[in-house]
């Protein structure tokens, strides 16, 4: 991708703030932080030498997304990422495209590390990251070029692809409705004979006190 108006160093600018807040949105693991500096230095670098040479900032930014999307609390860092790509962008749309698609990218790396106990779960990950993803892709289509749009499209792919496979080897959730409000642990025995689970169905229906759960909740099928 190529650029030649200097003023893009401007665009670059603005586009790094919101990389660093999706970046540094999540703390990394003690051991990873000399790592993630590193790359921090060289997307600094990219940042501040952009008049010049505009063409380091995608890879900088593709580096760090990639390194947050491998080693990162997969959920807190696809939330990050989620939040990054609803948020305000460049005026410059080549690059809050460039910006968009390595943030995608990053994603799709968090979210296939996700741990779904519930088909409805994965299934609903799938469409919020298909949504997320299908409206950088179009862009990237416009402002990138076919070679960005294709490579992109095989990131979502096989993302998506993941997450339905996931989907389809877990247990749906099901209503359960009982005549009176019973304990936690009262309805994990009576459900799947494992006491154990009851901060899964608290968890599972957000409620207050694991000593009174609704009479009309979500759980796991047996």
């Amino acid at each position: 991708m190529a650029f030649f108006d200097e003023a893009i160093a401007l665009s670059i600018a603005q586009e790094a703030e919101r990389v660093r807040g999706a970046i540094l949105a999540v703390p990394v693991a003690d051991d990873l932080d000399a790592d993630l500096n590193d790359l921090l230095d060289g997307f600094d670098d990219a940042v501040a030498t952009a008049a010049d040479a505009p063409n380091a900032f995608g890879p900088a930014v593709l580096d760090l997304c990639r390194f947050v999307g491998r080693e990162n609390d997969p959920n807190l860092q696809a939330i990050a990422f989620l939040d990054a790509l609803a948020g305000a962008k460049s005026e410059d749309d080549r690059v809050a495209a460039m910006t968009d698609c390595a943030f995608v990218y990053g994603l799709a790396l968090s979210i296939v590390r996700k741990t779904f106990a519930a088909r409805q779960d994965a299934l609903g990950a799938r469409s919020e990251f298909l949504v997320a993803a299908g409206a950088v892709q179009n862009v990237a289509g416009v402002h990138l070029g076919a070679d960005v749009f294709d490579w992109l499209s095989e990131v979502v792919g096989a993302a998506s692809s993941h997450l339905s496979e996931t989907a389809a080897n877990r247990m749906p959730l099901v209503t359960v409705e009982t005549a009176h409000s019973y304990s936690s642990t009262h309805l994990a025995h009576r459900l799947y004979v494992d006491p154990q689970r009851a901060r899964e169905l608290v968890d599972r229906n957000r409620v207050l006190t694991p000593l009174f759960l609704p009479i009309r909740l979500e759980g796991l099928a047996a």
